[in-house]
């Protein structure tokens, strides 16, 4: 099991996927740990979830807090469970 991990990322981009019938996550760039500039997926812990986050967007830099998660080089930064999620600027 992952411990709880906090990023932030910018440059959000939404994407989504037909399974269990369709989800909106998004997909931004932050630095991470000292592999510097990555990418970053978060995919929220409910549809509810998504939906407020979709209808409160605005461009800025978010903070994502997710359960699970992890980590390729080759991909990026996955979070599987975003529980939080906050606009800084």
């Amino acid at each position: 099991m992952t411990p709880t991990i906090t990023v932030q990322a910018d440059n959000i981009k939404f994407l989504s996927t037909g399974a269990d019938g369709g989800h909106i996550y998004v997909k931004g760039n932050g630095e991470f740990e000292n592999h510097g500039i990555i990418d970053i997926y978060a995919h929220f812990s409910t549809k509810e979830m998504e939906k407020e986050f979709k209808q409160e967007f605005k461009d800025g830099t978010y903070e994502f807090v997710s359960t699970r998660w992890d980590f390729m080089r080759e991909i990026g930064l996955s979070l599987w469970e975003v529980i939080q999620w906050r606009l800084l600027n």
